[in-house]
């Protein structure tokens, strides 16, 4: 039976700073890993798509979720 061990690797940084790159290269190079998703209440910028680049909610489902 194989087993896999696996890491975490958290990608922190100010807007801009090349996290997406940086993610996009990561995944060409290992290939299968996990990509989560956060969620935001920040207004969605051009050419960002809900459910891909973050989770895009108001602040009332936001705070309803964090409860939940």
């Amino acid at each position: 039976m194989n087993h896999r061990t696996g890491a975490i690797l958290v990608l922190s940084g100010p807007s801009g700073a090349g996290k997406s790159s940086l993610l996009n290269e990561i995944i060409n190079d290992i290939g299968d890993c996990y990509f989560s998703i956060s969620t935001t209440t920040r207004p969605m910028r051009k050419g960002e798509v809900d459910g891909v680049h973050y989770h895009f909610v108001d602040e009332e489902e936001f705070k309803k979720d964090i409860k939940e």
